[in-house]
């Protein structure tokens, strides 16, 4: 008898217990002990509603990653991918069943695994670590990004990275350095001596020409 009563006192507790690991590990639809009634049945449902919560509070995280416009990705220590969002999908051209199967290293452009590890031992240090990178889609064809990595020491360590895509910031870049060239091109061209002058009236750009009359009259 007294060990029946034991039994029937501690199993609840290590229902709990059971359920608080798999709640841990994200899987928030473990089933609790009945609730009953005294100490006990309020601690049930105190966890209850805990474990509604956190599925909650999961769920809305999960809606803000996948509408996000950033790629974002989780990985564990050695670099395999375990989570995705929608936008990386789209942007690498990739399925998510394939990048789930895959590791940093495979999407990189140019790093290679040792280049990666020291990243993430860079995030580990600094608990949040951003660079840019480039990331190679399933054509063959690269793109630029901006990672922004934390790290969260928590099963073996997992890195969490949004994944920013910088071909429009490039290409605007790119642009005003091809209407650069074009100016200096144009100016160059000019047999007449030109200086361009800011606000201030200070000498800011000059042409061949310029250049060249200031160095044989000094």
């Amino acid at each position: 008898l007294l060990l029946w009563l034991v039994r029937r006192t501690f199993a609840p507790l290590d229902r709990l217990t059971y359920a608080t690991q798999a709640i841990g590990a994200g899987r928030y639809d473990v089933a609790l002990p009945e609730g009953g009634a005294g100490e006990l049945g309020a601690l049930v449902e105190s966890f209850r509603a805990m474990q509604m919560s956190i599925a909650l509070r999961d769920e809305q995280n999960r809606v803000i990653v996948d509408t996000a416009i950033d790629g974002f990705w989780m990985t564990d220590a050695e670099g395999r991918i375990l989570d995705i969002n929608n936008a990386y999908v789209r942007l690498s051209g990739y399925t998510r069943d394939e990048l789930l199967t895959m590791r940093v290293a495979d999407l990189k452009d140019r790093e290679g695994p040792d280049q990666v590890r020291r990243n993430m031992l860079e995030a580990m240090r600094m608990g949040i670590y951003r660079f840019e990178s480039s990331h190679r889609r399933k054509n063959g064809t690269s793109w630029p990004v901006e990672a922004t990595v934390t790290y969260w020491p928590r099963d073996g360590g997992r890195f969490f990275a949004f994944l920013r895509d910088l071909s429009e910031r490039d290409a605007v870049e790119k642009e005003q350095r091809d209407s650069e060239t074009l100016m200096r091109i144009v100016m160059d061209s000019l047999r007449s001596s030109i200086a361009v002058l800011d606000a201030a009236g200070r000498i800011v750009r000059v042409n061949a020409s310029w250049s060249e009359f200031a160095a044989t009259n000094g």
